[in-house]
């Protein structure tokens, strides 16, 4: 919770209202410990931007060296005017772009950004660009359950997906455990303890090793757990509405 009434009210008279406020200071705190999760291989962590996309926050998070998640050609246009560097850019969408939209994609693939195919539709439309320049595709599987808010259902998708990755994927190099990383907003709530869901991510990665002889980099992509409790709206009270008593 932001204390300080001071910064509020400055904000609100120097910007008017309604106006976002956001704590610095705790979003590069929650950057650092992100990077901190226990790993067996090495970590990669990318900042999930559909959780907040302000241009303001992008280079603040990206100095912390967070790479950046993006779900749509449009949040990889604002993660670039933002100034980030296109090779630390990874486009998760189903979303085929065409015309001018697929030529300024392609431009990026071809300047470093990661493309994460999520169909077959999409794995046919862009294999032939893909392989007449020799670059490499990630390809992101469904486990067949939900989200890893749930700790328990994080390791389930940790089991599932690193048995997938071995029986069909014997040149992968990393494997990315998603986001999910559970953030408290409200008072009765408990955030998740990376520190546990790393333990496990790297014991699995380990045997997997001992297995196959592959050592596999991690990735994850915290998107709330970043910036869920670090922005406030900041509004005035215009008008009050009474109604009458009906007892």
């Amino acid at each position: 919770m932001y204390e300080n009434t001071a910064d509020i009210l400055q904000a609100a008279e120097q910007y008017g209202t309604p106006v976002y406020l956001y704590d610095e200071g705790m979003i590069v705190k929650k950057c650092g410990e992100a990077p901190n999760m226990p790993s067996a291989f090495g970590l990669t962590v990318r900042y999930a931007m559909k959780a907040n996309s302000n241009r303001t926050l992008l280079p603040i998070i990206d100095r912390q060296g967070l790479y950046i998640d993006a779900s749509s050609l449009i949040e990889i246009r604002r993660a670039y005017i933002a100034g980030i560097d296109p090779k630390r850019i990874m486009l998760s969408t189903q979303e085929v772009p065409e015309n001018e939209d697929r030529a300024e994609l392609e431009r990026f693939i071809l300047n470093g950004l990661t493309y994460n195919v999520c169909s077959l539709r999409q794995l046919y439309l862009i294999g032939d660009f893909v392989q007449k320049h020799g670059l490499d595709l990630s390809v992101r599987i469904h486990p067949g359950i939900g989200s890893g808010a749930d700790p328990f259902i994080w390791w389930q998708n940790i089991d599932l997906e690193m048995a997938i990755l071995e029986e069909y994927f014997p040149y992968a190099e990393t494997v990315n455990f998603g986001g999910g990383l559970k953030e408290a907003r409200m008072p009765d709530e408990l955030p998740v303890d990376i520190a546990e869901l790393g333990e496990y991510a790297k014991q699995r990665i380990r045997q997997f090793k001992q297995r196959t002889g592959r050592k596999l980099r991690m990735e994850i992509e915290p998107g709330a757990y970043i910036v869920a409790n670090e922005g406030y709206a900041i509004t005035r009270v215009i008008d009050k509405k009474e109604r009458g008593r009906t007892d």
